[in-house]
């Protein structure tokens, strides 16, 4: 929430943001969050995709499946 009093006004304006709490960015809508939010999971779903495949092509991880 920002608090700002504007010069010269007697009363003070309040306008309401919504904070991303992955990277502190600032919406005036929650909509606008919600899809931001929805690009940080994206982003993060792909990165592990990303990291399964790179382990399952050098044989990462593989030891411990193999002894079990």
């Amino acid at each position: 929430m920002f608090i700002e009093k504007a010069s010269g006004a007697s009363h003070v304006l309040v306008e309401v943001h919504y904070e991303c709490p992955s990277c502190f960015d600032h919406y005036t809508t929650m909509d606008e969050l919600k899809a931001h939010m929805t690009a940080h999971i994206r982003k993060k779903q792909q990165d592990n995709k990303n990291r399964n495949a790179s382990a399952s092509t050098s044989g990462e991880g593989n030891d411990a499946l193999g002894h079990l």
